[in-house]
């Protein structure tokens, strides 16, 4: 996973996607989870394991690098795969291998390395995975324009969360109706593109500020 941020010498955090960034590691378990899955049928069709080391390369190769190395165990490195697997009995271990072993697994083994671990036949998630995908879902500024746009938004929502407070502007705590006065509605009509309700208090909206540019 390779991570590219764009940062100047007065960057200052805006806001975490978190939503994205647990889905992204929920994810890439569920591709390491398959991957492994995927590693043991290919390992269950031979009758002598080659090293692990040998099992992978040839695993990162897909399909063409594992019937090679069918092959090569087999000491028969022209013959006909299905052939070596059916006097082995291991064509079924195959034929389910097949059906479960895609390109997206040798895509993701190839591509992805920073997401597993790969120790003893066995693929695993690599928890440091966690922090890549948190970094890579949090969003600095990259400009003055975005600083100045947090710095202003934030004035203005400490005034409006204060007039709310002292009830100074008036609105709807318990709404019956979908068109009540409520803290939503009140800051949509005052129109200010850069601020939003969350929690139930006014705050800059850090996602759209994210967007601005000089």
């Amino acid at each position: 996973m390779e991570i590219v941020k764009t940062k100047f010498k007065n960057t200052k955090f805006l806001y975490e996607d978190k939503e994205n960034s647990i889905y992204k590691i929920s994810n890439s378990k569920n591709r390491v989870d398959q991957t492994h899955q995927g590693f043991q049928y290919f390992k269950s069709m031979f009758v002598k394991l080659p090293p692990d080391n040998e099992l992978l390369e040839a695993f990162k190769k897909g399909w063409s690098g594992i019937d090679s190395l069918i092959r090569e165990s087999a000491s028969y490195p022209e013959g006909d795969v299905e052939t070596i697997l059916k006097m082995n009995g291991r064509y079924e271990n195959y034929k389910r291998a097949k059906e479960f072993i895609n390109a997206s697994i040798f895509s993701f083994v190839n591509y992805n390395e920073s997401e597993y671990i790969f120790k003893n036949g066995a693929f695993t998630f690599n928890k440091d995975a966690i922090k890549e995908f948190e970094e890579l879902h949090t969003y600095y500024s990259t400009n003055e324009k975005q600083n100045k746009a947090v710095a202003v938004m934030q004035k203005i929502c400490d005034g409006l969360n204060s007039a709310f407070d002292h009830e100074i502007i008036h609105f709807d705590s318990k709404p019956q109706t979908l068109h009540a006065n409520t803290k939503h509605h009140i800051v949509k009509k005052m129109g200010i593109d850069y601020i939003t309700v969350n929690g139930g208090k006014v705050v800059p909206d850090m996602k759209r500020i994210e967007r601005i540019r000089e």
